[in-house]
């Protein structure tokens, strides 16, 4: 097993988001294909809530993963937490490894 802390991929996505008022809530189903810089395909797929926080909107989120290549297989067992926020056209998490 590895870590990654960077890895250069094109993110290609669908999301869908339901806002709820007055608090300006948006409950996030995230499905996404991610090809790597080393030609894998890894899908991503999460639940999570984007909801205000001290210093602007935050996100938390609860990625999984499919991969077959086999130099990607393990993220097929890691469960994983996500958290992040908007930023100018992109979002950033910091994403972290619970099992």
């Amino acid at each position: 097993m590895s870590d990654i802390t960077s890895l250069n991929v094109e993110f290609l996505f669908h999301m869908h988001a339901t806002l709820d008022a007055p608090v300006v809530t948006a409950q996030l189903d995230v499905r996404a294909l991610i090809n790597t810089d080393d030609g894998a395909a890894i899908h991503i797929q999460y639940t999570g809530i984007m909801a205000p926080g001290e210093n602007g909107p935050r996100i938390i989120t609860a990625p999984l993963f499919q991969a077959g290549d086999e130099r990607y297989t393990w993220l097929n067992a890691v469960q994983a937490v996500a958290v992040g926020a908007p930023g100018a056209g992109s979002v950033d998490y910091d994403i972290y490894r619970i099992l």
